[in-house]
């Protein structure tokens, strides 16, 4: 769902009224049990940098891992599984090679405005705040095209027409919340194929 003339922040306060809701309409204290833990729901849910998450769970830091290639393999392996046990955690400030369409930060520099949601180590939530400048995202494109020739991969056109309309958009910000995941942690189901209508093995 998106949210106009207002930011991510305001996405990452929709999400914790969206949990609270949920656990109120099943009849329950402001608490989420899953797997054996106790997740407080009612309580300030945790904002933390993604350096700082890499700093306190990894083996090596956020600058490193982007470094060495294996971003996405620590992450998966090291701190993914650490995160929102005891409350609800949003990781924020992303690098803005891995936001190409998010606002940047203005209180982080060379971040995008752009946040995860975990919750027992599940990532369920994906939000950023929508780049609406023109020229800095006709910049961005640019760059990346740059870099694909470089590496001698195809280069894909400039977006014209995505970039003309972009320039009519409000301030606004989007996000993707993963249903089947939500479902999963308020069933206390062990896996997703728990609680989905059909899985691919099925098909």
């Amino acid at each position: 769902w998106y949210v106009a003339e207002g930011d991510y922040r305001d996405l990452k306060d929709e999400c914790r009224e969206l949990f609270l809701h949920l656990g109120q309409w099943l009849g329950w204290q402001a608490v989420l049990q899953y797997n054996g833990h106790t997740i407080d729901l009612g309580g300030t849910w945790e904002w933390l940098r993604l350096k700082d998450a890499f700093t306190r769970y990894a083996s090596m830091s956020l600058a490193e891992a982007i470094e060495r290639d294996c971003f996405e393999e620590v992450l998966s392996s090291e701190v993914e599984p650490k995160l929102g046990f005891e409350r609800p955690v949003f990781i924020y400030a992303y690098p803005k090679s891995m936001g190409s369409l998010a606002r940047s930060s203005i209180t982080d520099i060379g971040c995008v405005e752009r946040f995860e949601l975990y919750v027992a180590g599940i990532e369920i939530a994906n939000a950023f705040g929508e780049l609406t400048d023109v020229d800095e995202q006709r910049a961005r494109f640019a760059a990346e095209q740059d870099l694909q020739q470089k590496l001698g991969h195809r280069v894909m056109p400039m977006p014209e027409k995505f970039l003309a309309d972009l320039g009519h958009l409000p301030e606004c910000a989007g996000i993707a919340l993963g249903l089947d995941r939500l479902i999963m942690l308020f069933c206390n189901a062990q896996t997703i194929d728990e609680v989905t209508a059909f899985i691919p093995e099925e098909l």
